[in-house]
């Protein structure tokens, strides 16, 4: 649950005025000036241990490690669209390669450097498990097989379309038992 604001409920909504006299709504938000933040929190100069960031593992302080990079997901966590829960068992870890598993690399690259509060000074070498792993799917990228064309789901459909046409063919038009069986 996200912090209140005394005297505001989450479903209230706040109208601000531009200098061009249009308005907007927004959702009202807590004031993050007002809010205490952990001792660890952005005191470093941006340079965090793995330990730091495994404290911020709660839903209303949650930090996670993508590419040796520390992410405040706090306030963005509500809005992932694969849902809250999806990403807070990651909080307070290296989520790297789950991250790289699930997205695409323009979704990890448009959506996660405004979360960027710092890096990860002391991060473990991952294993040779892990690396060789990474290098498969370095590989298989480059071969193309997690790049889909548009036009591999049209030659399904027109595939399937054709079949169904074929069926209806040999239901509707044929009189024979062996066209029937077939259709």
């Amino acid at each position: 649950m996200p912090p209140q604001i005394q005297g505001l409920e989450s479903d209230d909504v706040i109208s601000l005025k531009r200098s061009d006299s249009s308005e907007s709504a927004l959702p009202a938000e807590p004031d993050s000036s007002k809010q205490q933040l952990p001792s660890t929190s952005r005191q470093n100069n941006g340079q965090y241990t793995v330990e730091e960031v495994a404290r911020h593992n709660k839903k209303d302080d949650a930090w996670l490690i993508y590419n040796n990079q520390v992410l405040d997901i706090t306030k963005w966590i509500s809005h992932h669209p694969g849902g809250e829960q999806t990403i807070y068992r990651f909080a307070g870890m290296d989520a790297t390669d789950e991250l790289r598993a699930f997205h695409d690399d323009w979704v990890l690259e448009k959506k996660l450097p405004h979360l960027v509060i710092g890096t990860v000074v002391d991060a473990p070498a991952p294993s040779q498990l892990v690396q060789d792993f990474r290098e498969l799917g370095e590989h298989f990228d480059k071969l193309g097989y997690f790049h889909v064309s548009p036009w591999f789901y049209v030659q399904k459909v027109m595939f399937v379309m054709s079949l169904f046409g074929c069926v209806l063919w040999l239901v509707l038009k044929e009189e024979s038992v062996a066209a029937h069986m077939l259709g």
